[in-house]
């Protein structure tokens, strides 16, 4: 009925809203990964030429781009930390909503 489809409604969204939120967080899972496994890598070059004394422009630029991937990989990292947070707050709304829902 229409009564029931208004009162399930405001669940249906924030159901939503959690999925969008949980695939965003499984995209930036995935980046932070594979920034993670760049940097393991540049870590490894790194190593490789550490006593090579005519590698300093390459060390140079390896150290620059390992520093590019912890910073990006940071960031992500704190988006996920507050997409979290927002994913819980809808949860718990979530919780709220059904434990409040009345259908005559």
């Amino acid at each position: 009925s229409p009564a029931e489809r208004k009162a399930l409604a405001p669940i249906v969204k924030l159901r939503q809203e959690i999925g969008r939120i949980d695939t965003e967080i499984e995209g930036l899972r995935r980046q932070v990964a594979e920034l993670d496994r760049r940097a393991e890598a540049t870590r490894k070059s790194l190593e490789a030429i550490k006593k090579d004394p005519r590698a300093g422009n390459l060390r140079a630029r390896l150290s620059k781009r390992l520093d590019d991937f912890v910073r990006q990989g940071d960031a992500l990292s704190r988006k996920i930390v507050e997409l979290e947070s927002r994913r819980l707050e809808r949860k718990i709304e979530l919780e709220d909503a059904i434990r409040d829902l009345v259908i005559e």
